[in-house]
């Protein structure tokens, strides 16, 4: 009997209008976000290439390491391909960093600063798709599943039959979800056809996850659907509370929690954290060159001139191995302080939005498809890391110029301009987050959206075993 409910149920959307719009709409914005999704791939991958070409001219255009050590090199973070489903920060706050001596790096370049329109409207991925529209549809498919019913009489009339109403409910749920299923695994494979996009084993997995995060997401409004539609008598107040029930879940929530978050950790802005940094590298400098030239003043008329320059040399490496520390000490209690501020902003404001189904969903997505906060954190870490190599390289570089310069009896002269090799420069790799890390930083959310779905569910069961279909 179970069975002949649910493919009756299935034929009896498939046939009406609401699947027909459901499927043409799903389509036409699947096949969008692919094109979207595609050709912002193909542009990172582009854009990659082209932070090479502009390291390598900046670099040989300084004429000196000294110079390329103020200008520093950007770095990029790689792509990843199932960003297409999932943008998340990547257009937003940009891929690329400036490593450079004295500064902490940061996300630099975002779209949004290149073309400002983009921040009004935001990206059209997939993931956008489902959260926005298919939540709606979701709607659409269960307002009216036993309050509709009830007007029709044809809910009466079912269960005038020996049908017990837990089968009936049961029945009409699965048919109805599944027939919400088709327009998804329809575009999900029009995506599969038109992506000229080659994953990795690991990256289908990953996909594997998204697609079941989608499923869960669409089983929690599916399930506050079923439980609106049991509360209430008439299937138009039916859907009047869902899409209240909807903007709350979608719009109200994951905003409030930001602003909720950001009056409980308030952080200063990037400027101002910069500008600290800025004040404690020129006292840093200052004090050295200050240091550096009371100690020749002492020396400097009972040496030869090359003596002279090889003695102010190591005057000021013994005194920057004296400061130095303290230096860096300073700089990085303020990055970690700010970092730290940062990190509970974050942290309240992403246990806030947990509530919503539609922050859930956004996380895995980030997290799954490497384009959130973790993976940028990580990725902003290990330049941290890197920018300490870069600094020792470069300082090694400076030192030979300085000997070379001495013997021409010039404390800075620069190299003959072109000749810096950047070949030299040590390469950066960056680590993405493995799979199971993925997977651990998403487990909550995808539980998250487990439990909304079976409470509502189960509210809405209870309520319907008790319904008057009078």
């Amino acid at each position: 009997m179970l069975g002949t409910l649910i493919r009756t149920q299935i034929l009896e959307n498939v046939y009406g209008i609401k699947f027909v719009v459901t499927f043409i709409v799903c389509t036409l914005l699947v096949i969008a976000a692919t094109i979207t999704g595609i050709g912002r791939y193909e542009a990172q991958l582009s854009e990659e290439q082209k932070i090479l070409s502009i390291n390598n001219g900046n670099i040989e255009e300084a004429g000196s390491w000294r110079e390329a050590s103020r200008t520093g090199i950007k770095v990029i973070k790689p792509t990843s391909a199932l960003g297409i489903f999932s943008s998340g920060l990547e257009e937003s706050v940009g891929r690329t960093a400036t490593v450079k001596e004295g500064d902490f790096p940061h996300m630099e370049d975002s779209v949004y600063s290149t073309a400002p329109i983009f921040a009004v409207f935001g990206d059209l991925d997939l993931t956008f798709i489902i959260k926005i529209v298919i939540s709606l549809f979701a709607i659409l498919f269960t307002y009216d599943m036993i309050s509709g019913e009830k007007e029709r009489g044809t809910l009466k009339l079912c269960l005038s039959n020996p049908l017990p109403r837990n089968t009936y409910l049961l029945g009409k749920t699965i048919g109805s979800f599944l027939s919400m299923l088709i327009p998804l695994l329809v575009g999900l494979l029009i995506i599969m056809t038109l992506g000229n996009v080659n994953f990795s084993g690991d990256d289908w997995v990953r996909l594997g996850i998204i697609i079941l995060s989608y499923i869960f997401y669409m089983l929690a409004f599916f399930s506050a659907g079923i439980f609106v539609s049991a509360l209430t008598k008439k299937s138009a107040v039916s859907f009047l509370v869902l899409l209240f029930v909807w903007v709350l879940f979608v719009l109200v929530i994951p905003k409030a929690s930001m602003m909720i978050a950001d009056e409980v950790y308030p952080i200063p802005r990037i400027n101002e954290v910069r500008a600290q940094q800025f004040q404690l590298q020129r006292d840093f400098w200052n004090t050295l060159w200050e240091k550096t030239s009371a100690e020749f003043e002492k020396i400097q008329g009972t040496l030869s001139r090359e003596e002279r320059w090889r003695r102010m040399r190591e005057i000021r490496n013994t005194l920057r191995e004296q400061y130095e520390p303290e230096y860096l000490q300073q700089n990085e209690k303020l990055v970690t302080n700010f970092k730290q501020q940062q990190s509970n902003l974050t942290n309240l404001a992403m246990s806030i939005s947990r509530v919503s189904p539609a922050s859930a969903l956004t996380y895995v997505g980030l997290n799954i498809a490497g384009t959130g906060f973790h993976n940028q954190e990580n990725f902003l870490r290990q330049l941290t890391g890197y920018r300490e190599q870069f600094s020792k390289f470069v300082d090694t570089e400076i030192e030979k110029e300085m000997q070379n310069s001495s013997r021409r009896g010039f404390m800075h002269g620069p190299a003959a301009q072109g000749q810096l090799d950047t070949s030299l420069i040590p390469n950066f790799r960056f680590e993405s987050m493995s799979l199971s890390e993925s997977v651990s930083l998403s487990l909550i959310d995808l539980m998250m959206m487990v439990i909304v779905s079976i409470v509502f569910y189960t509210l809405g069961f209870v309520l319907f075993i008790r319904y008057d279909v009078r």
